[in-house]
């Protein structure tokens, strides 16, 4: 990733919050710079510590030149597959990357996302992962398993099965005789 930076191509970040302010901090302090920011939620004319922030539709119409872009959202509640997805019909990004990849190259700038870790956490690993998958039994435990262990070992953005209240969640929250399922 560092490579495509020093080859002189423009680096965007895709996500203006926090964890895209603390990226640019990290990434500043290693020499590398930003040229923008991208955001769903950017009002024409903004800045963020003196960086633009478009929404993807502005940044397509502002005529800027190809870049790269790391996605900078780390959100529970939000399925970035989606965004890489809008981001690779839009033509302008020659490589997409995700915070697994950062973590990948700034493992030591983590901060508190001790979710994240390198893959070479991973390696050497491969008995207690392969032990671990066998303690699933069902089909849709074992795609959730499989799909979180490419994601965090390879960085590969999973389309992870769409959890089902009943079937998911419910049972794992249903103790006690406490039942918000009916």
């Amino acid at each position: 990733m560092r490579n495509h930076w020093v080859a002189g191509r423009p680096l965007v970040l895709y996500g203006a919050g926090k964890t895209g302010g603390e990226v640019l901090q990290v990434l500043r302090s290693h020499g590398i710079s930003v040229a923008a920011f991208i955001d769903a939620g950017a009002v024409l004319g903004q800045f963020r510590e003196g960086i633009p922030v478009y929404t993807l539709n502005d940044w397509a119409a502002s005529g800027q030149k190809t870049a790269d872009v790391l996605i900078t959202i780390l959100s529970h509640t939000l399925n970035v597959a989606p965004i890489i997805e809008t981001l690779r019909q839009t033509n302008q990004f020659l490589n997409i990357m995700s915070m697994m990849d950062y973590a990948n190259l700034f493992p030591d700038d983590l901060g508190g996302r001790f979710w994240l870790a390198p893959a070479s956490h991973y390696a050497g690993k491969e008995d207690n992962l392969a032990a671990a998958r066998a303690c699933f039994q069902d089909p849709l435990s074992l795609q959730w398993y499989d799909a979180i262990l490419r994601f965090a070992s390879r960085a590969i953005i999973p389309v992870f099965p769409n959890p089902q209240w009943e079937t998911n969640i419910c049972p794992l929250i249903c103790l006690d005789g406490w039942s918000p399922c009916g």
